[in-house]
This record gives C-alpha cells, structure tokens and sequence, in this order.
C-alpha cells in the first residue's frame, strides 16, 4: 500500500490490522513495516474468498503514522488492489 506522506519507520506495523484478498483467497499478515510512503506486508494464504484483490487496514492500535504530521492513518475497509 502506498499512502500519500511518509510514515514513520522505527518499528514494525502490528499484523492483525491487516487482511487482504487476492486471486479468490483471504490472507492473514505475518509481517508488516513501514518505509517512506509504502507499507508492505509478508501474507499467509487462508481460506477461499471469491471477490475482487482488496486490502483492509483496521487499527487500533494506532501504528501507521505519518513521520511529519504524526497523525495516525485512518482505517479502510476492501480498498481496490491495482498490480504497478
């Protein structure tokens, strides 16, 4: 996920406010971290889930931060994955 503003880098995101759909599965987060404007996250296959690649950010805690503003992101929910 790319976001509009850098984040803040110093520790690792927490994995359960992550989930994504992708070719037709539901995937868990093992790993997430923050560098520059991008988060990443290593995924773990879980169930079928027919659908549409979508990402779902859904804190608390409160740990995607912007480095300059230092105000949290928002949560979203089946947010459209696009390939770059």
């Amino acid at each position: 996920m790319t976001f509009d503003q850098p984040l803040n880098t110093d520790a690792a995101l927490d994995t359960g406010n992550w989930t994504a759909r992708i070719d037709g599965d539901a995937y868990s987060t093992s790993l997430a971290g923050a560098l520059d404007r991008v988060v990443s996250l290593a995924i773990t296959v879980g169930a079928p889930d027919p659908g549409i690649d979508q990402v779902t950010f859904a804190p608390p805690p409160n740990d995607v931060i912007g480095s300059g503003s230092g105000l949290a992101a928002l949560a979203f929910a089946d947010y459209p994955l696009v390939a770059a």
